[in-house]
């Protein structure tokens, strides 16, 4: 969220501070866009597992192959 923030916004002014982390300031915004991806990616993921866990007759879901 930091690094969107330091992106887009504005810097954040904590160079001197002891918890910074080393990547807040290398990330750019195709570092920034893959970790998107892979959030849209595990959400999906997440939801498709969810959806075969709740089916009620497995069997009833599946169409039949003619």
């Amino acid at each position: 969220m930091f690094a969107g923030y330091e992106s887009f916004v504005s810097r954040l002014h904590i160079d001197e501070h002891l918890d910074r982390p080393v990547w807040l300031g290398t990330m750019d915004f195709a570092d920034l866009k893959l970790k998107v991806i892979a959030l849209i990616v595990a959400i999906s993921a997440i939801t498709l597992l969810r959806t075969f866990l709740l089916l009620e007759d497995p069997a009833a879901a599946v169409m039949p192959v003619r």
